[in-house]
């Protein structure tokens, strides 16, 4: 087997070695935390030149049409320089936390929390439920809405049809709790701001979204004791109905959302009507097998992210296995929606995790969409409204609506392969 190849580090091998193919997921993962960040280890060196490489990387995509293939074939233009320059900078940037965190976090943090395009749905600071964060709520039925200036930055004084400032959170319909992604150490309700004004738009949900506390500092369970907690909020004081709550999350929030769901039953409440994973992260202790190789040359997430990630959210290499949301009880589990693109690393791994929740018994729809990326929905702001990012909204609402029992199985999903 040619290792260097694939593998981002040097392994000596043995030519007398009879068992030189069975290489172990210790020796895959290494005992060093950095073996598999590339080779410019210099934090300061990364970040003088990060600048540089992702702005280079945009104008490429973006001006060189004629001298290069393209990489995203389902993509319209501002799609790929988005996920381009999003993998430029994901993959060159420095390892630390404190510099990933400055990229990502208030006030630094170069995420952009509002677009013109997002649609016109409102956005408020999080003061009553556990966890900080942001409510996200459609307009009230006259339609009107927040002036743009207070939609693209939460509101902090106390408006009409705030949820919070509603007896019953103003009784409801429907309710999305939203538990994002980031490795489980990066990123916030911020970050993702445009992504929950666009689901709460294409499902007429109201959306929390709470700033669970994040690893190294806080390592598993906290992360997932906080969203119980958030959930355990939203149906003893704000005394919904969990038949009218949805979970929903990315990446690592798509594992949190059967992590929260198993630790929520442990303790005796009702599990929620259904959840969706965008691109769930479940399984911590692999970050090289499958689409974690092959697609590193299309997915802007790093392998190394994921192992340093995943080492902080465990608390160490002899938990990742117990606390990988996809290790847990998946008995009673509601109806499921998982999402992953073609193109993403965690593609495998999650398809896996599909099937034996199928053999489980839950009732999973899986969907994986041609050429898209992780977390593609998040792109939905760059993209034309034919292609994958804007369908997936659009299989979110049948999927609301089908396990709030709007609609029939039937008309749940509308585009995708089916898995």
């Amino acid at each position: 087997m040619d290792t260097s190849a694939t593998l981002p580090f040097e392994i000596e091998i043995s030519s007398n070695d009879e068992n030189v193919t069975e290489i172990s997921q210790h020796a895959l993962l290494g005992d060093d935390p950095n073996a598999q960040i590339p080779p410019h280890e210099c934090e300061g060196i990364r970040c003088v030149c990060w600048p540089c490489i992702v702005v280079s990387a945009g104008i490429y995509v973006g001006c060189c049409c004629c001298l290069r293939q393209k990489r995203y074939q389902p993509m319209n233009r501002m799609f790929e320089i988005a996920v381009t320059i999003l993998r430029a900078g994901a993959h060159n940037c420095g390892r630390c936390f404190c510099t990933l965190r400055l990229i990502t976090d208030s006030p630094i943090g170069i995420v952009p929390s509002w677009l013109p395009t997002l649609p016109k749905v409102n956005v408020s600071t999080n003061k009553t439920a556990p966890g900080g964060g942001e409510w996200v709520w459609p307009p009230p039925d006259d339609g009107k809405s927040l002036p743009v200036c207070h939609r693209y930055l939460p509101y902090e004084s106390d408006l009409p049809d705030d949820p919070q400032q509603l007896e019953n959170l103003g009784n409801p319909e429907r309710v999305i709790l939203y538990l994002h992604g980031g490795g489980f150490v990066l990123c916030s309700s911020k970050t993702h701001r445009s992504l929950l004004m666009m689901l709460s738009d294409c499902t007429g949900a109201t959306i929390l979204s709470p700033n669970y506390r994040r690893p190294p500092e806080h390592p598993w369970p906290v992360p997932v004791e906080d969203c119980v907690a958030s959930y355990r909020w939203l149906i003893e004081v704000g005394k919904l109905d969990p038949s009218k709550i949805v979970f929903a999350g990315d990446s690592a929030g798509g594992g949190l959302v059967v992590a929260t769901m198993a630790k929520a039953r442990e303790e005796g409440l009702p599990l929620p009507a259904g959840g969706i994973m965008w691109s769930p992260w479940l399984d911590l202790t692999d970050s090289f097998s499958g689409t974690w190789t092959t697609n590193q040359d299309t997915d802007f997430l790093p392998r190394d992210w994921a192992y340093k990630f995943s080492m902080a959210y465990a608390g160490g290499k002899d938990r990742l296995a117990e606390a990988s949301p996809g290790n847990v009880n998946l008995e009673g589990l509601p109806p499921l929606l998982v999402e992953v693109g073609d193109a993403e690393c965690l593609r495998d791994s999650a398809l896996v995790w599909v099937e034996r929740a199928k053999a489980a018994g839950v009732d999973v729809e899986a969907v994986v969409s041609d050429g898209m990326v992780h977390v593609f929905p998040l792109f939905a702001i760059f993209a034309n409204k034919d292609l994958p990012p804007h369908q997936s909204y659009e299989r979110a609402a049948s999927f609301v609506d089908k396990v709030l029992g709007v609609c029939s199985d039937s008309e749940s999903l509308t585009s995708g392969e089916l898995v």
